[in-house]
This record gives structure tokens, C-alpha cells and sequence, in this order.
């Protein structure tokens, strides 16, 4: 897995309120291998991106993924999604 990164800034921010009800929608998945929110960029549509935002396994980020936590909850955010993620807010 990818070291998690302490970025100063860090490339996506999720929100108090966010956070509570990522952590309760993981609560009530079924297994604990589900432990992270990923995030990625999966297409445009009238000039914004679209994404796809999943829980699956932190272990599964490769080299390049950015792994980052917020207050105990993973978040990985694909390599190609990186630059493109680069300040938003998950609320």
C-alpha cells in the first residue's frame, strides 16, 4: 500500500458532516475490508467532472494513488485523478 501522505494541503478535504456519514454507511457494509473512500474522476459532462466515489480496501491503492487520512478514515484518490482533485471538497 501507499504511504499516506501529510500533505500541508491536502488534495481533497472532507467535511465534519461528510466524514459522520461516510463513517456510518461503512459501518453498516457488510465486512471491515471496505475501510476507505476512494474518489476518482470518471468522465466530464457539460464542463464539470464527473466522479465515482466507492468504499473499498486502502490496501488496494497502488504506488502512485495518494492515500490520505482524515481523522481516521482513509481516502484514496486515484493517480490520474490527483492533479485534477486538487483542492476540492468532499461535503
Amino acid at each position: 500500500m501507499n504511504e499516506t501522505h501529510d500533505a500541508v494541503e491536502p488534495v481533497l478535504t472532507i467535511t465534519d458532516a461528510a466524514r459522520d456519514k461516510i463513517l456510518e454507511i461503512r459501518a453498516g457494509s457488510e465486512g471491515q475490508e471496505a475501510d476507505a473512500i476512494w474518489v476518482t474522476i470518471s468522465g466530464e459532462a457539460n464542463g464539470a467532472y464527473t466522479y465515482d466515489i466507492t468504499l473499498r480496501s486502502a490496501d488496494d491503492a497502488g504506488e502512485l494513488d495518494l492515500v490520505q487520512d482524515h481523522d481516521g478514515l482513509p481516502a484514496v484518490v486515484d493517480a490520474d485523478s490527483v492533479l485534477r482533485l486538487a483542492g476540492a471538497c468532499l461535503d
